[in-house]
């Protein structure tokens, strides 16, 4: 489930990054284009590591964040045009929550909740509308309207975060809630809940 979840986030992460619009004009220069170029590059070797990434190999999670590294100082280099801010923004929360998600604390967390076969982490899926194009659709969300909070992102009545902070303590609990906060945001698609 914790894969899924993470493979998930990273996916998205790569489809958000290549397709933020910009809203003004930029002051790109033939040399900004070029290391436009090899960012498709850094682009593409991070987006093959996601496709093979393996949250139980360490050496397979710090290639990935190398990669994550890479890639992003790679878009703040073009500080012509404010979408690759943008860009850099979301490719360091995906990153950031991966780097949360795989490392080896959460991991002994993620076994604990797993063990207890927790009800509440086995439905968690933070991101149900992901596979609706309807929901996913940039055309269809109206920049002038609010974003609505998101349903059940923390599980039913979130109840993941009682059952994080009881099992596996309150920092734990607060890594998860901000690493998926950070994806949320992102995605611009709802709100996460204030809790």
């Amino acid at each position: 489930m914790l894969r899924n979840i993470a493979f998930l986030l990273v996916a998205v992460a790569v489809c958000q990054a290549a397709s933020v619009p910009s809203k003004s004009e930029n002051n790109c220069t033939i040399a900004d284009a070029l290391i436009a170029m090899s960012c498709v590059f850094k682009f593409e070797d991070f987006s093959n590591k996601v496709d093979k990434l393996d949250f139980e190999d360490k050496k397979d999670l710090n290639e990935f964040q190398k990669s994550c590294d890479s890639l992003q100082k790679c878009v703040e280099a073009l500080k012509c045009d404010p979408k690759f801010s943008v860009s850099s923004d979301m490719i360091k929360g995906y990153c950031d929550a991966v780097r949360f998600i795989g490392g080896a604390e959460f991991k002994q967390c993620a076994d604990k909740v797993e063990q207890k076969e927790s009800k509440c982490f086995d439905d968690w899926n933070p991101f149900p509308n992901f596979d609706d194009d309807d929901n996913n659709d940039e055309k269809n969300v109206d920049p002038k309207k609010p974003l609505p909070v998101c349903q059940d992102f923390y599980g039913k009545d979130n109840c993941l975060k009682n059952e994080i902070t009881d099992i596996c303590g309150k920092d734990q609990w607060e890594g998860l809630k901000g690493a998926f906060s950070s994806i949320a945001k992102t995605l611009n698609q709802c709100v996460p809940p204030q809790i």
